[in-house]
């Protein structure tokens, strides 16, 4: 059983991340300039995780993990768990699951927010819900192919309208 929690990452996004985990893998966005699709298909991809490519899977080893008071925990960093094409049962068990935690912080990012509204209810109090937009012109995406994605416009929208405390955008 592989396990991925990599606590004190020094090649992380944000430096108010204290460990990453990985409970979610894996896109089917096909991002052009996706960091973790390279790194699975390149250093990673004779590991059993992603020995099939950077298909949508859920690692139920993760699951043994346990976090303390203090952490912040980037949440599933080498995929989007909020998805249309991920299982909501997914989602639920990972929000089951950090819910034994009240004490450490949950970042989630996402290219597709308005999926959040879907599990609101769901999803703890502990919980910063982010979204990735990498730009105000959905024509670079489109005309470009970029991204399969979630248009910047909509993602920009769907956290306009999320009423959550504790939210970010990462440009």
């Amino acid at each position: 059983m592989e396990n991925s929690l990599n606590k004190n990452n020094h090649r992380k996004m944000f430096n108010i991340v204290t460990a990453t985990w990985n409970p979610i893998s894996g896109c089917l966005y096909n991002c052009s300039y996706c960091w973790a699709k390279d790194l699975a298909l390149t250093k990673l991809k004779n590991s059993k995780r992603y020995a099939k490519g950077f298909n949508p899977r859920l690692n139920e080893a993760e699951f043994r993990n346990k976090f303390t008071k203090g952490d912040l925990v980037f949440v599933s960093d080498m995929g989007d768990m909020f998805a249309d094409f991920i299982p909501s049962e997914w989602i639920l068990e990972v929000l089951t699951h950090i819910r034994q935690f009240p004490e450490a912080d949950f970042l989630f990012m996402t290219k597709n927010p308005k999926r959040y509204l879907e599990v609101l209810p769901h999803i703890p109090v502990n919980s910063i819900l982010g979204a990735t937009i990498e730009t105000t012109n959905d024509e670079i995406i489109q005309v470009d192919k970029v991204s399969n994605a979630p248009l910047p416009s909509e993602r920009f929208e769907a956290m306009k309208a999320l009423d959550w405390k504790r939210k970010m955008v990462s440009i």
